[in-house]
């Protein structure tokens, strides 16, 4: 079998076939992303095999080395095996040669002008398949159905291309993104809100919509939201249209619109990504929810919904409590404790439960008073 070396174009012997198949004037040749994560990449097959690019190494293998070309998911998925010959020393102090069959998979979907593209999985494997068993023509059936798929790609979103759809689209992401600014907001402050117990003064945070992680949150809820809205109402001429506009297929005389609908396009495929910036931006929020600060006649007390994770300051330790002015119209008065370690507590800015702030003051006053 033939060797299947993995290295730079050029340094080893084992590359002949890699440079024999990239220099291979019939062979088909498309941009890929490999894997679950999507790997960007580089497919290459011709006669005499197939090779993988990924920036500057590769992996080349010999049609007699790739045991089943199939699709599975709306991916290609090539299967190849090979042997491997090492010269391992035995216990009489020779040597020899083992033999090893080691096995790859490479799963990969096409790319068309950076934007994968999923239906071009199943022509392209029978283009393979045709070549893996020595019956390609550039004149032959697989052949001819994968060209006629590529160039139907592009007349199907010409079809769908109009200038409702963008419209429509950016209108419902910025509505739902509006309006899951405040329900995000929403949804942290009724999570980190708790009973005040009897006797006690609670101080915390709230978030407003206009917290950038509550607008990020959102606008990416609203993206996939969006992306599967569009995909209910239209099918798949939905994705069809978000790919070609993606891909800056659409028709637009003025360059700042044709950037906007190319970058809206972009937003309602990448329902993975959305995926993930939702759940982190809400993560982001686990301090908000997960800290309270408890102040009552023992002292401030720092909660936090993890165990072994506190600090508590006694009244004893406190060495100054004053009341703050307001620094504005739009803010209000509020307390604040420093400690002698240096750590201090204020209520301006914050929110605080189980009272007012003349009512915390008036107590607090008391009980560090009565530890003194």
């Amino acid at each position: 079998m033939t060797l299947a070396g993995t290295a730079a174009f050029g340094r080893t012997a084992g590359d002949a076939l890699m440079l024999a198949i990239a220099n291979d004037r019939d062979a088909a040749r498309s941009d890929a992303e490999f894997g679950v994560f999507g790997k960007p990449g580089h497919v290459v097959a011709g006669a005499q095999g197939i090779a993988f690019v990924h920036g500057r190494t590769a992996e080349a293998f010999s049609w007699d080395d790739v045991t089943s070309i199939t699709e599975r998911r709306r991916s290609v998925i090539v299967r190849a095996e090979t042997i491997r010959h090492a010269v391992v020393p035995t216990k009489n102090g020779g040597s020899e040669v083992k033999r090893s069959a080691e096995k790859y998979e490479f799963a990969f979907r096409l790319v068309l002008d950076d934007v994968v593209e999923p239906q071009l999985s199943t022509t392209f494997a029978r283009v393979l398949d045709e070549m893996r068993t020595r019956a390609f023509s550039v004149h032959g059936t697989a052949w001819h159905e994968h060209q006629n798929a590529l160039e139907r790609i592009q007349g199907e979103f010409s079809d769908q291309d109009d200038q409702v759809l963008p419209i429509a689209a950016g209108g419902l992401l910025l509505a739902i993104g509006a309006m899951s600014t405040i329900l995000v907001a929403g949804l942290v402050n009724a999570a980190s809100a708790r009973a005040v117990p009897a006797g006690a003064f609670a101080i915390g945070d709230r978030i407003g919509a206009a917290d950038p992680r509550a607008i990020i949150a959102a606008f990416a809820f609203a993206a996939l939201v969006t992306s599967y809205v569009l995909q209910l109402a239209l099918g798949r001429h939905a994705l069809v249209w978000a790919r070609g506009a993606a891909r800056g297929w659409h028709k637009t005389g003025a360059r700042a619109p044709h950037f906007v609908v190319r970058q809206l396009g972009r937003a309602l495929l990448a329902r993975s990504s959305a995926a993930a910036i939702v759940l982190l931006a809400l993560l982001t929020f686990w301090p908000n929810i997960a800290a309270t600060v408890l102040v009552d006649q023992s002292g401030v007390r720092n909660e936090v919904l993890l165990p072994f994770i506190s600090l508590d300051e006694p009244w004893r330790d406190a060495v100054e409590l004053t009341r703050v002015d307001a620094s504005s119209s739009a803010d209000h008065p509020g307390v604040h404790i420093r400690f002698a370690d240096g750590r201090d507590v204020a209520t301006y800015r914050h929110e605080l439960g189980g009272g007012t702030e003349g009512q915390f003051f008036e107590y607090a006053k008391r009980w560090w008073a009565a530890a003194h």
